[in-house]
């Protein structure tokens, strides 16, 4: 079965739980034990039971209570972050509700992962055993489809595909090399994949860092030197539950063939055999989702220092670039693409009359690919009345409106007693399809409307009903006054634009749902924008990035979450008595600025947890965050805004900041080397995947 998956290989526990499980596949593959072999392409695996009970679950305890309602907070806020199985079991004696973790075969698989947990924060984690209350298998049983059933006494099967090119499905997932299924100390299935290390990375690094949302290649070709060490690092961790490494968030993320992408592959192969070294050893490669601007040193969170896995800053002073607007006048957004469009003017002075707008209104259309259905020319200024007219009639929705606008409708929505019926029905359509965005005043006829809110309509007219005129796209490189940007409108991420910059532009800044003009805009590879390119090159660009940090493409790059003081007690009391939560009191803050010592000051007592405790006993993503107390003088209530940055434990690479530092030119070397400093990378050989120390090149 060697060459289903050669040297070296992984163990990688699928699960250890499974009752029965069918095996699938597009050709047909062999599955049996000592004896006969089945060949099929659908089969269902069941155990025969016996009628004694024996053998044992083992199991971590995160904690006892006195009622099932507070054990059953804990199991939901542990179910959210784990990927283990969360039960609620009744202690026995003491009566207590007991909430605990995971299911294993063997005490030492227990302690193993127990080990894990405590390292994440997890205070008091103790193992448990309770007895299986499933009974031992006396023989399996085999049923292919369309085939007899056949009963062996082996309780150990392999499952071998076609060829190296066929995959075998576990329950609809497939997966490469081959399988051992065998029956626990549980009485349950293990479904182990023994696979080629270079296949099991396929199956990892786009779970981890998936191309389809970091389309970087140096990125992923660093996630995968990261998850390859890592893994050998750690190959026999759960050698005593019969493989080397779990398949969940618990060791790191292995969803098999399904979850392969074609750059992911490549980084795999680009980088095959190589590994992260420090003084001759492999290096326990940690990675965070998004660090928040700095990572942290090891011993600030796990309480074990590293010479590699210290507090680095997620930026590197260069490559920033400074773009100037060139125009006669600031202009709003809106004013400045209509204007590059040849829509309508820049400004226009004095009282903005119908036979001056409607010449916008239908360039305005003809931009879109539509024919204008104006017939007899009108007259007057132009209020939100008139302009819902000019749309009406322009766009020939004089005929459909009664259909898409019922006189209820169009009441609800404007209700000025003055309006005809059609007048009611234009505008409220307009309103309906925020054309038309009546001000505060709401909508006061007769009042001429400005240039800039015409502008505005005629904008979003453009933009809603025919092709975007701005373009999403991210910065790749600045030379100079040329700029080379992906068009990602195309979906083409190798679809790189290079222009330079128009004689007349405008410049932009975007934050939330604000945009304003800037005189000029600093610019870094990785930013999203939204541009227009002209004749000239780029004449209109909106920044959309924040900040400078190479993770600042992250959701969780800046949060806020705010607690009621009852809210958060509940969650402190979970993992500690102290009552009612009076303080809360930072002691001791790491490299990064995160808290890495707080003290809980309570009615009941008070407690100083330290490293991840921190953030989990608070129910927030991350220690790195600054807090803000609430206080009502009148109830004496109180609440606590956290107001932070990043997501994860904070140490090693940082994942979104690896893609940032690839978006702005570095190679996997070089982000490697800056988040782990002093490391150097090395080649493993030979079917063990050891580590030839000599051949590696010093990591930049």
């Amino acid at each position: 079965m060697d060459r289903f998956a050669p040297a070296p290989r992984i163990r990688v526990g699928l699960s250890v739980r499974t009752e029965a499980l069918r095996l699938t596949s597009s050709r047909p593959f062999r599955v049996g034990g000592s004896g006969r072999l089945l060949e099929t392409q659908d089969v269902l695996i069941e155990p025969a039971r016996s009628s004694v009970l024996e053998g044992a679950v083992f199991r971590l305890q995160l904690g006892s209570f006195p009622t099932q309602a507070l054990a059953s907070s804990l199991q939901s806020s542990t179910r959210e972050e784990l990927d283990d199985e969360i039960v609620l079991r009744r202690e026995p004696g003491s009566g207590r509700f007991a909430v605990r973790a995971g299911a294993f075969t063997t005490e030492s698989g227990a302690r193993a992962r127990a080990a894990e947990l405590i390292a994440l924060g997890f205070e008091g984690v103790a193992v448990a055993r309770e007895p299986s209350s499933v009974a031992r298998p006396r023989a399996l049983v085999l049923r292919p489809s369309g085939q007899p059933a056949i009963e062996t006494s082996a309780l150990t099967l392999y499952a071998v595909p076609a060829s190296t090119s066929a995959f075998i499905e576990v329950d609809g997932r497939p997966y490469r090399g081959y399988l051992e299924i065998f029956v626990n100390a549980s009485n349950l299935f293990t479904v182990v994949n023994v696979v080629n290390l270079e296949d099991y990375l396929k199956g990892v690094v786009p779970a981890e860092l998936s191309p389809a949302v970091f389309p970087e290649k140096e990125a992923i070709k660093a996630q995968a030197l990261a998850a390859r060490t890592y893994v050998l690092k750690r190959r026999g961790q759960f050698d005593a539950e019969g493989y080397d490494i779990c398949a969940t968030p618990a060791c790191q993320v292995y969803r098999g063939v399904s979850a392969e992408q074609p750059m992911a592959n490549e980084a795999v192969l680009e980088t095959v055999g190589e590994v992260l070294t420090y003084n001759g050893a492999l290096v326990d490669a940690l990675y965070t989702s998004t660090c928040g601007g700095r990572t942290e040193n090891a011993e600030n969170v796990f309480g074990n220092p590293e010479p590699y896995l210290v507090s680095r800053a997620c930026f590197l002073e260069s490559r920033l670039a400074v773009m100037t607007a060139s125009n006669p006048r600031p202009l709003s957004l809106e004013a400045a693409t209509l204007e590059r469009l040849g829509i309508a003017p820049a400004e226009s002075e004095g009282l903005l009359t119908v036979s001056r707008v409607r010449p916008w209104v239908e360039r305005a259309i003809a931009y879109i690919g539509q024919t204008p259905c104006f017939k007899a020319p009108a007259a007057g200024p132009v209020d939100v009345v008139t302009l819902s007219g000019l749309l009406a009639e322009g766009l020939c929705w004089e005929r459909r409106l009664p259909f898409l606008v019922s006189e209820l409708d169009a009441s609800r929505i404007v209700t000025d007693a003055g309006l005809s019926n059609s007048e009611r029905r234009h505008l409220a359509y307009a309103i309906q399809r925020e054309l038309i965005r009546p001000g505060a005043e709401g909508i006061v006829r007769g009042n001429p409307l400005s240039h800039a809110e015409i502008s505005g309509t005629l904008y979003r007219l453009v933009s809603q009903i025919g092709e975007t005129p701005l373009r999403r796209g991210t910065i790749k490189s600045i030379d100079g006054t040329r700029i080379h940007l992906t068009d990602n409108e195309l979906g083409d991420e190798d679809n790189v634009v290079a222009t330079g910059l128009a004689p007349t532009r405008y410049l932009y800044r975007r934050s939330g749902e604000t945009v304003y003009y800037m005189e000029r805009v600093f610019l870094l590879p990785g930013d999203q924008v939204l541009f227009h390119l002209g004749d000239g090159g780029i004449d209109v660009l909106v920044l959309q990035s924040d900040g400078a940090s190479f993770d600042r493409s992250s959701r969780f790059s800046h949060w806020v979450v705010r607690k009621t003081n009852e809210d958060l007690s509940r969650d402190v009391n979970l993992r500690h008595r102290v009552g009612t939560i009076q303080e809360l009191r930072p002691k001791r803050y790491g490299r990064s600025g995160r808290i890495i010592e707080l003290e809980i000051i309570g009615t009941a007592g008070s407690v100083v947890v330290k490293g991840l405790a921190v953030r989990r006993s608070l129910g927030i993503r991350e220690n790195l965050f600054f807090l803000d107390a609430q206080r009502s003088k009148a109830s004496g209530a109180e609440s606590w805004v956290f107001t932070g940055r990043g997501w994860g434990h904070g140490v090693g690479m940082c994942q979104v900041g690896a893609y940032g530092m690839a978006s702005a030119g570095y190679s996997y070397r070089e982000i490697l080397s800056h988040y782990y400093p002093g490391t150097r990378i090395a080649r493993t050989s030979g079917p063990s995947g050891s580590v030839d120390v000599d051949k590696g090149p010093h990591a930049p």
